[in-house]
């Protein structure tokens, strides 16, 4: 039995905004490096999430024993005239290898489709064998670039509900703040 198949997988506020710091704190250089394909610090995890546009952009958290134990961020942007959005997973040490990571992304995807997002994307660094198992079992096509690698998604046809597109809290996803 996963001990943690209980976790929530949430859209997290900008009240949420010190826990999601915290979280990305905690990430060894090693992880940090992996979640933002460069050296960051903590004044620089500290500018990222202060730059995150909450309403405009997907952020999930998963919660357990009171803290962010994963987080996602998928800045949305136009490529064209396709609205697109580039997805960053986390997950603390402690926590990997329990299916959190798929949650997260599965649930990043589905609220990507339902807000009508043409194409997501997941950049890694080639190295990082989990992320990139993880890609490939979710359906992504995947594209390398040297010590860079990729994930594309294609959008599915929006799933409906009585004739209105599903929005987030239709995929079972709640608010924190």
């Amino acid at each position: 039995m996963d001990p943690y198949q209980g976790c929530l997988v949430a859209l997290l506020g900008a009240s949420d905004r010190a826990l999601i710091v915290a979280h990305l704190h905690a990430l060894d250089m090693e992880d940090r490096i992996n979640r933002f394909c460069c050296v960051t610090t903590d004044e620089s995890i500290e500018q990222y999430v202060n730059g995150i546009r909450f309403g405009q952009d997907i952020v999930l958290g998963t919660l357990a024993e009171g803290r962010v134990v994963g987080f996602v961020h998928a800045p949305v942007f136009d490529e064209g005239r396709e609205r697109v959005c580039e997805i960053g997973i986390s997950v603390d040490a402690g926590f990997r290898k329990t299916g959190i990571g798929k949650r997260m992304l599965q649930a990043s995807i589905a609220t990507a489709n339902s807000l009508q997002i043409r194409r997501v994307y997941v950049q890694y660094m080639t190295s990082n064998g989990p992320m990139a198992a993880l890609a490939r079992s979710a359906g992504g096509r995947l594209e390398r670039d040297g010590s860079e690698s990729s994930a594309v998604f294609e959008a599915e046809a929006p799933v409906l509900r009585g004739g209105k597109p599903c929005r987030a809290r239709s995929l079972g996803l709640e608010a924190v703040s």
